[in-house]
C-alpha cells in the first residue's frame, strides 16, 4: 500500500511481502505442488498450507514470508510505520496460525514428501558411431525418476559388462525428477542379447529392458512418414489426371485451315 507522510506529500511505499531470492522456497513451489499433484494421494490440509509449509517454515526468518501482514519500510517514517503495523493485532493473529497450522505439521508432511519416488522411465536407443568407428553405439535413457540417486548398467547375454560404458550423472528436469543416459560401445554379434539394467528406490527389483534391433523408432516414424507422403502424391496425381481426362471430354476440336 502506498501511504501519503503529512510531512512531504510524498508517497511512502510499504511491502506486504519480501521478495525471495531464485533459489529459495517461493521459486519452487509450483514445481513441487504439481510434482505431489502427479504422485497422487496429496493430502488437503498439506495442498492448501503447503505454501506456507515452505516460505515460513522451511526457511530461515526473514528469507521468505508467507504473512499477508508484513510491511517493510523504505523511508525512516515508514521503518516506523512497519514497525508499529508488524506488532498490530493482525499481524499476531498470523504468526499463532502459523504455530498452529505450519509449525505442528510440517515435520510429518515434509518426512512424506522427500520421501516418495517415481519409476523411472526407460528407453534403449542407437547412435551413430564417431569418427569412422566401426562399433555400434547404444544408449539407455531413465527419464522422470524421483529421488535422485539410480544405478544404470548393461547386460551381454545376461553377463555384465563393465568397459566401453560411459554414463552422464543425474541430472535435473527442473520439476524435481531427474535423467541419466548410458552410453554402451559394442561390436554385434549375431543372436546376442543386449540388455539395460536399472536400480532404482521406487523399483522391488532391477527394471530389465532389452535391446530390439529391429528398425528403430525414428527410422520407424521416417519410413511411416515418407510413405503416406509417397501415397498422397499417387492419390493427387491420380485426381489430377481424371480431372484433366474428364475436361478433355467436353471439348469440340474445329479443324482450322
Amino acid at each position: 500500500p502506498h501511504l501519503l507522510s503529512l510531512s512531504s506529500k510524498r508517497p511512502l511505499s510499504f511491502s506486504t511481502h519480501l521478495s525471495p531470492p531464485p533459489d529459495v522456497c517461493l521459486s519452487y513451489l509450483p514445481s513441487l505442488r504439481a510434482f505431489l499433484g502427479e504422485l497422487g494421494k496429496v493430502d488437503r490440509l498439506l495442498w492448501v498450507f503447503l505454501p506456507v509449509l515452505l516460505s515460513t517454515c522451511l526457511n530461515k526468518e526473514g528469507v521468505c514470508r508467507r504473512l499477508p501482514l508484513w510491511f517493510v519500510g523504505y523511508t525512516e517514517i515508514g521503518v516506523k510505520n512497519a514497525e508499529r503495523w508488524n506488532k498490530g493485532p493482525e499481524v499476531v493473529q498470523s504468526r499463532n496460525e502459523k504455530q498452529r497450522y505450519c509449525v505442528n505439521h510440517v515435520g510429518p508432511y515434509y518426512n512424506g514428501a522427500v520421501t516418495k519416488s517415481v519409476k523411472p522411465s526407460v528407453r534403449i536407443n542407437s547412435e551413430d558411431p564417431s569418427g569412422g568407428s566401426h562399433q555400434s553405439v547404444l544408449v539407455c535413457s531413465a527419464y522422470d525418476f524421483y529421488p535422485k540417486h539410480i544405478r544404470v548398467s548393461w547386460r551381454r547375454d545376461g553377463q555384465e559388462v563393465k568397459s566401453d560404458v560411459t554414463s552422464t550423472e543425474e541430472m535435473a528436469d527442473g520439476d524435481w525428477y531427474y535423467q541419466i543416459h548410458s552410453h554402451l560401445e559394442y561390436t554385434p554379434r549375431s543372436g546376442e542379447k543386449i540388455s539395460c539394467v536399472v536400480e532404482h528406490a521406487s523399483l522391488k527389483e532391477p527394471l530389465i529392458t532389452n535391446w530390439d534391433p529391429s528398425m528403430p523408432e525414428a527410422e520407424r516414424n521416417k519410413l511411416a512418414i515418407g510413405a503416406s507422403g509417397l501415397i498422397l502424391g499417387l492419390v493427387l496425381s491420380l485426381a489430377g489426371f481424371i480431372y484433366y481426362k474428364r475436361k478433355a471430354r467436353g471439348r469440340i476440336l474445329v479443324p482450322t485451315n
